[in-house]
């Protein structure tokens, strides 16, 4: 960021300290993002999975081990 030159120190400063703050803000809301989007698409595998399971044909065996559609 370019400073007029009559900027005082304490005032730029304080710029350069609020700009580094809020690029390590900026570094931490794509971290916190990305783990987000990874734990969506997650949960969306699992959800996918769920349905099929749920939509499909059961099976199980009977006491005398017949197989029951």
């Amino acid at each position: 960021m370019l400073l007029p030159m009559d900027t005082p120190p304490g005032v730029a400063g304080t710029l350069g300290y609020l700009q580094h703050h809020l690029q390590e803000l900026t570094e931490q809301q794509n971290t916190l993002e990305h783990a987000i989007n990874t734990t969506l698409a997650a949960l969306t595998t699992q959800l996918q999975q769920i349905t099929q399971l749920m939509t499909s044909p059961t099976c199980y065996m009977t006491e005398n081990t017949q197989l029951i559609i």
